[in-house]
């Protein structure tokens, strides 16, 4: 062999090695463990939810269809650590007694696995609207933080079953009118099952969502609840 082949060759080399450990950390973004697999670099995930409204505040139950989208990503060599942003909305009028209600929420949680365990901590602002007759009864916008605390359990190969659980406090509350109302600790609970319709891009999810608070004024307090099934997807990418 030519000594000038050298250096060719161990440019060559060099080339070959690299090729091999981003081929290697190409696979494991995509075939790490099963929880792995489920922590996507990017996400959006979209449920749709048949939900039962029971306001205390509006006097009436009603259900109602209602969405939420979620925004997050995981990041890392072995994507431990996460962020998400959650936008729930629902607008519902109670058809038995003429009221209305709009609620809004935003929750940014920034997550964190440990094996079976995912806990977080995040901001949240949430809106509240209540309407009986034609007139607007409660007007309630506050931000706060939250912390929540999810468990993820793989079964099988191609699903990973999910419990969540999530408390927002809101400390600074803004009464749009000026009664002196507030808005108490937010609970929010969600099971689901997320199964693979694709082997790397789309998850199919199937769940039961809980919501709870409370809106307080000088006089009265009201407890609000809404809960249902939902079915979603998420379409995820790695890189």
């Amino acid at each position: 062999m030519r000594l000038w082949h050298l250096p060719q060759l161990a440019v060559l080399a060099s080339l070959a090695t690299s090729a091999s450990i981003a081929s290697a950390q190409t696979r494991s973004q995509v075939y790490g463990g099963r929880l792995t697999q489920e922590a996507q670099t990017f996400y959006v995930r979209g449920d749709e939810e048949i939900t039962t409204y029971d306001s205390k505040a509006a006097a009436s139950k009603e259900t109602r269809p209602s969405t939420s989208l979620t925004v997050g990503g995981w990041a890392g060599e072995a994507r431990t650590v996460g962020v998400s942003l959650t936008s729930s909305d629902a607008t519902v009028p109670f058809s038995l007694n003429n009221s209305h209600m709009s609620t809004s929420f935003r929750d940014v949680r920034f997550m964190a696995r440990l094996g079976w365990l995912i806990p977080s901590v995040g901001v949240s602002l949430s809106e509240v609207n209540v309407s009986r007759d034609g007139t607007q009864t409660v007007g309630l916008y506050g931000t706060g933080a939250n912390a929540g605390l999810a468990l993820a359990i793989p079964v099988g190969r191609l699903m990973v079953f999910t419990a969540d659980a999530m408390a927002v406090h809101t400390g600074q509350i803004y009464d749009k009118l000026g009664q002196g109302a507030k808005l108490g600790q937010r609970l929010d609970g969600d099971v689901s099952a997320s199964f693979d319709v694709t082997d790397k891009l789309v998850d199919l999810l199937i769940g039961y969502r809980y919501r709870s608070y409370e809106i307080s004024s000088a006089d009265a307090k009201y407890s609000e609840q809404a809960q249902g099934a939902y079915a979603g997807l998420r379409l995820g990418l790695y890189f």
